[in-house]
């Protein structure tokens, strides 16, 4: 990151402020046509929207004919640059202008917006925001060019992923202190506004179970959300713009914060800087995680679809974790055993709802779904075995290899009968002609072929062996019992 400037203002006299129009540019990446024009013609380099990876805003077209026929506004004005409609870029980008405008509200705002955009405005958490901040100047919305006596460009107090300067950060901390309740929990949710994250919804059942108040910003003022974010002891959530709200809270003493990241297979580093930029100017104990038990499903642009092995990092990291035993070794597990090597496995899947009984196989691949393991699993997981701590229906859409078919398949628990149906027939799509079943208790209906019923290792189990060779390893057990 840069280090912080000392902020300056630029006075230009006799300067036209142009509207702002969206291109893609060759990379592919978008690009704002926008500018501030001296009275020679010259574009003001500093009112060109910049960022720590390059320039963004570029020069719009300008000729002669342009300042002839551009309106005439006889007053000083503070070019605020463009008016952003999205919250994270209007919170970061839009008001680091502003700083100075907040030092003089005699002087109006000229905004740059779009020549063919929608009636100029702000929008209520807009007005709201500035409200806070303490700006009530008039606002001047340029949507065709517009000559100004005088045009007053400050330099911008925040740039995206590089810095924040010390004015601006004092700027933006305007909403008061209010008295800290260390032991009030907030979870910012994107459950309403972005599905990417397909265990979130489980994550905040978990959550708001131990405690925490599951809030959905979008869903609240401006002044709410700051309210609650004022009086919180601890906010957590999903990396999202409504944690740039921090920025403005005159007080941040005694506030942890947790954001998830939100690519799984970026280091902290690699991930949006925005956040950590926003901490260090504002001193805030706050926490960036990525997930080790996060899997990447797809990525378009920014859109990340991920989904979680296991909950219980989220928990452990948020002090919201289950007192959970050493894992046990469930009925079954000499069945299961003696099922394997009988039948040559190399590779098998246990859905169960209880301690597994696969853990200890001798098989190179050992995949365990279940929905809540009585254990953490993350200590278990070990080469060949894989432990997926989720619905199993989420399991086979997302993470089941279309082609992936296994020896040996276990559907184990106590809670088994109702979800029975449902996991034959996610199972049936991963089987081979040859491959061996075993489950907890007695199948209702139709029996499948050649399905043996045994009452072994604590309970009934029904077999459909995979070969002879297994056949006869279940006629021994069956002799013994």
């Amino acid at each position: 990151m840069s280090t912080p400037p000392s902020l300056h203002v630029e006075d230009y006299a006799d300067a036209v402020v142009v509207p702002f129009t969206s291109f893609r540019r060759a990379n592919g990446r978008r690009g704002i046509h926008m500018g501030v024009f001296d009275a020679r013609g010259q574009v003001v380099p500093s009112s060109l929207l910049m960022r720590s990876y390059g320039k963004v805003g570029f020069a719009a077209e300008y000729t002669s004919a342009t300042r002839e026929a551009a309106r005439h506004d006889s007053r000083a004005v503070v070019y605020a640059g463009r008016l952003a409609r999205h919250f994270g870029h209007f919170t970061l980008e839009s008001l680091a202008n502003l700083w100075y405008a907040k030092e003089h509200p005699e002087l109006p705002i000229a905004w740059a917006w779009p020549s063919d955009g929608p009636e100029p405005g702000y929008k209520p958490w807009q007005a709201a925001m500035l409200e806070i901040l303490g700006i009530g100047n008039e606002e001047v919305f340029v949507t065709a060019p517009t000559r100004f006596d005088r045009v007053f460009v400050p330099q911008a107090g925040y740039r995206i992923k590089d810095f924040m300067a010390p004015q601006q950060a004092a700027f933006l901390a305007a909403y008061p202190a209010r008295p800290r309740d260390a032991h009030k929990r907030l979870w910012l949710s994107r459950t309403r506004t972005d599905s990417g994250v397909i265990h979130a919804p489980r994550l905040e059942a978990e959550l708001a179970a131990a405690g925490w108040t599951i809030v959905h910003p979008q869903t609240l003022t401006i002044p709410e959300q700051l309210e609650r974010l004022a009086t919180a002891g601890h906010v957590a959530g999903d990396e999202g713009s409504a944690f740039h709200l921090l920025a403005l809270l005159a007080d941040v003493t005694g506030l942890r914060v947790d954001i998830f990241c939100r690519h799984p297979e970026r280091t902290v580093e690699e991930q949006n800087a925005n956040y950590q930029t926003i901490a260090e100017a504002r001193g805030l104990d706050q926490h960036m995680h990525v997930m080790p038990e996060e899997i990447l499903i797809e990525q378009r642009s920014t859109r990340v679809t991920k989904l979680a092995t296991t909950l219980a990092g989220y928990l452990e990291i948020l002090g919201a974790g289950r007192a959970r035993g050493e894992p046990a070794t469930g009925p079954g597990a000499s069945l299961v055993r003696a099922l394997a090597t009988a039948g040559g496995a190399r590779s098998c899947l246990e859905i169960s709802t209880g301690d597994p009984v696969c853990a200890g196989l001798d098989v190179p691949v050992r995949n365990i779904v279940s929905p809540a393991f009585p254990f953490d699993p993350r200590g278990l997981q070990s080469v060949g075995l894989e432990l997926f701590e989720m619905p199993p229906a989420e399991f086979f859409e997302y993470l089941m290899a279309a082609d992936r078919r296994y020896d040996l398949i276990v559907l184990d628990g106590p809670t088994l009968t109702a979800d029975l149906p449902e996991w034959i027939t996610l199972c049936q799509r991963h089987a081979h002609a040859g491959t061996t079943w075993l489950v907890t208790g007695e199948l209702a209906g139709d029996q499948p072929l050649g399905a043996r019923y045994l009452v072994a290792e604590h309970g009934v189990w029904t077999v459909v062996p995979g070969s002879s060779i297994v056949d006869g390893i279940i006629d021994a057990i069956a002799g013994e019992r």
